[in-house]
């Protein structure tokens, strides 16, 4: 699927798929898409030999906090957004409802 139109019907799918109740493991580099994620695990630090290691395992409000490049790359992308407790996307998602409980 492409992503030449925004990320926002490729989230949706993937959103319906984990509400489902189905396990998604992404191999992705787009900034949406991780800062989507309920749980993201950064392997780098570069690529190749300089690469390979795990830099950081959590979410995505933790890993904005980190100096990963990751970390340093999302946290510029997102900005100065206010963030909750389950993440920035979960609380300001368009394509996510909110929920209700």
């Amino acid at each position: 699927m492409s992503l030449s139109r925004g990320p926002g019907r490729l989230l949706k799918l993937l959103h319906r798929l984990v509400d489902e109740g189905r396990t998604l493991i992404l191999i992705e580099h787009g900034l949406d898409v991780i800062a989507a994620a309920d749980h993201v695990i950064d392997i780098g630090p570069d690529a190749r030999h300089n690469g390979g290691l795990v830099q950081f395992a959590g979410n995505v409000t933790d890993l904005i906090a980190t100096d990963t490049h990751t970390g340093k790359y999302l946290r510029r992308h997102l900005g100065t957004r206010d963030f909750c407790t389950d993440g920035w996307w979960q609380c300001h998602s368009p394509t996510r409802p909110q929920s209700s409980g």
